[in-house]
């Protein structure tokens, strides 16, 4: 077994769901120890999206992919592929954009394997320089527009800067 200095020493390894770490001293091993997040642990949990978007002279935009899967398989077959673009209107510093579009395309299995299928929030980096804070009073309406299906568009209310 493994106590909690050994695993500060080595950060890569996690105690399982199964060993019994004693978690009572670990004030005992000082600031040095950090406890890891196991597999199971991330796959109970929602996903956010982190965007930090690339500006030219007239858009912002960014693009990045999410894979989930069981965390077990090898079949490619067995897991979900996220594709997602981000843009909005490159503005005036203090000026907020008008409209801001995530495009996010589901390829793979598209069924649900766990919560990290779930969105849980966009975060958008650099949102002051954007004019997406409270200075200028930004708040946009949020809505999912399904591409290739029938399904109408699904309000998701009102979104704004948060501390």
């Amino acid at each position: 077994m493994q106590n909690a200095t050994d695993l500060a020493k080595h950060p890569y390894v996690a105690p399982s769901e199964k060993e019994n770490t004693d978690f009572e001293n670990l004030e005992a091993a000082g600031d040095a120890y950090v406890a890891q997040m196991t597999t199971i642990y991330l796959q109970a949990n929602q996903t956010d999206f982190h965007i930090l978007p690339s500006c030219n002279a007239t858009k912002c935009t960014a693009s990045g992919a999410f894979i989930n899967d069981d965390g077990v398989t090898l079949d490619l077959t067995q897991r979900n592929t996220y594709a997602f673009t981000y843009e909005h209107d490159a503005l005036a510093a203090g000026v907020s954009p008008v409209s801001m579009t995530v495009t996010i395309k589901t390829t793979g299995l598209k069924a649900m394997i766990n919560a990290n299928d779930l969105l849980n929030k966009i975060e958008i980096y650099d949102a002051t320089a954007f004019g997406m804070d409270l200075a200028t009073g930004a708040t946009y309406s949020v809505a999912v527009n399904f591409v290739d299906t029938k399904k109408t568009a699904q309000s998701l209310g009102d979104a704004k800067w948060s501390d």
